[in-house]
């Protein structure tokens, strides 16, 4: 009867969740493409699809730039649709009905899309848990700088507001009001030192911006920023109504925006361990190797990599090449779709033989698809080194890029001639390997996807 129960009885998953599942409705302007990058950043989100909607910009701009800073970080996977708007309308329902977790919108721009969506599928109401509006900001003038300003009163869109309204779907105006960056000279400095590439990514959009409205004054305006904020920190911001119709807040002035803004681009976080609080790094817990390499490897791919390798080893029991490549493999393929641990399933083709076979230790390791969880599983009819990851209804394939592969071969068939196999003076010329593969190695340089 026991077996009976712990089957009915599942624990509950291992790893926490984003906190967020959010699909993203956007006309493309700097302030929304600085509050993508906050959402790309932390692991409070999961962006399951970017949609494009006419307003500041033309769809086919928006899409463009958005594709291009998905490229830069690695997250090709999140769906983009939009040059019409019975794309973005298939991409929003069809994304919505496949997401297991309560959706929430963020929308930055007119509510054309949405509106359109709710006309398509009523129904679609009931599968959204808010709708996050970007409300106005307030330059120094006291006149808005909000796009979508107009469509709170009596402007031309007044039609979608009023679709949106009568959805029933749970509406947050959220603003930065008159708030902007308390020290911009610091917040700006801060951005040009972070080694995360979405902070780096807003401090351009940051600039581009300020150039663009000639601000010689130096001014850091908040605009789509303001939604990411009050999702993670609502506290910042006052709460009130407008016309009893949506609840609205606005940023308080002396909230610390900027602080807050640094804190969620911070994308060098480690996952959420289950028994360390702090995954250790320090050089006198290391050996000796690996203590040589030990900050160069975090400085170059981050505490997140260093710490999935780490385990991987330790789990492994030796250091191994195959190991670590399964490792980095798997963290890629968790950036390109832009999930956390425990969200993929895999066929590996590494199959049952070692070394190849010592990938299929890495994967698990960096993915959280194990046995255990029947996540994983291991074709032994064409084998070599590559995985297929799937997320949802989409698949990629990975493998190791073929010049690495020749290269590991050449390499181990030299230790195999000069030390012989499997003499201690063999399996310390691959540990001596698998510390250069790590180290050298970028995991966005290692990998063919298809």
């Amino acid at each position: 009867m026991l077996w009976a129960a712990l089957i009915l009885f599942q624990p509950l998953p291992a790893h926490e969740k984003a906190r967020f599942h959010v699909l993203v409705d956007t006309d493309g302007d700097p302030g929304d493409l600085r509050a993508l990058c906050m959402m790309l950043a932390d692991q409070e989100f999961e962006v399951i699809a970017i949609s494009a909607v006419a307003g500041e910009q033309a769809p086919e701009v928006t899409l463009t730039n958005v594709r291009s800073l998905l490229q830069q970080f690695g997250h090709e996977g999140i769906p983009l649709a939009g040059e019409s708007v019975n794309e973005a309308v298939e991409l929003i329902l069809h994304e919505t009905e496949l997401e297991p977790m309560p959706v929430d919108i963020v929308a930055l721009g007119p509510l054309t899309n949405i509106a359109a969506a709710v006309s398509r599928m009523p129904t679609i109401a009931g599968e959204i848990n808010t709708l996050f509006w970007a409300g106005p900001e307030i330059n120094s003038e006291g006149f808005s700088k909000n796009k979508n300003t107009e469509e709170l009163d009596e402007g031309e869109n007044t039609r979608e507001v009023d679709k949106v309204k009568g959805s029933g779907i749970d509406t947050e105006v959220i603003s930065a009001g008159k708030a902007t960056i308390a020290d911009p000279a610091l917040f700006l400095y801060q951005l040009r030192t972070s080694t995360s590439p979405y902070s780096n990514a807003v401090l351009e959009l940051s600039l581009s911006e300020m150039e663009q409205e000639g601000d010689k004054g130096g001014t850091v305006w908040i605009g789509g920023e303001s939604i990411p904020l009050y999702m993670v920190h609502p506290d910042y911001f006052a709460r009130r109504h407008r016309d009893g119709l949506y609840g609205e807040a606005v940023l308080s002035p002396g909230a610390p925006a900027g602080t807050a803004i640094l804190e969620i681009l911070n994308s060098e976080k480690e996952d959420k361990s289950i028994i360390f609080s702090r995954f250790p790094s320090d050089p006198s817990l290391l050996e000796p190797d690996v203590a040589a390499i030990a900050s160069e490897v975090i400085q170059k791919y981050g505490p997140k990599e260093w710490r999935i390798v780490a385990l991987t080893n330790e789990f492994h029991e030796h250091l191994g090449i195959y190991s670590i490549l399964g490792a980095k493999m798997g963290l890629r393929a968790r950036e390109y779709f832009h999930v956390g641990l425990d969200e993929l399933t895999i066929l590996s083709f590494a199959g049952l033989t070692p070394p190849l076979s010592c990938m299929n230790d890495g994967l698990q390791v960096s993915t959280g698809a194990t046995l255990g969880h029947g996540t994983i599983q291991v074709d032994q009819e064409s084998v070599f080194p590559g995985a297929k990851f799937s997320f949802k209804d989409r698949q990629i394939m990975v493998t190791v890029r073929e010049e690495i592969r020749n290269k590991i071969g050449d390499e181990v068939q030299y230790g195999v001639r000069t030390y012989g196999f499997e003499t201690e003076e063999y399996w310390d010329y691959i540990r001596s390997l698998a510390l250069k593969y790590w180290l050298e190695y970028s995991r966005y340089d290692l990998f063919l996807i298809e």
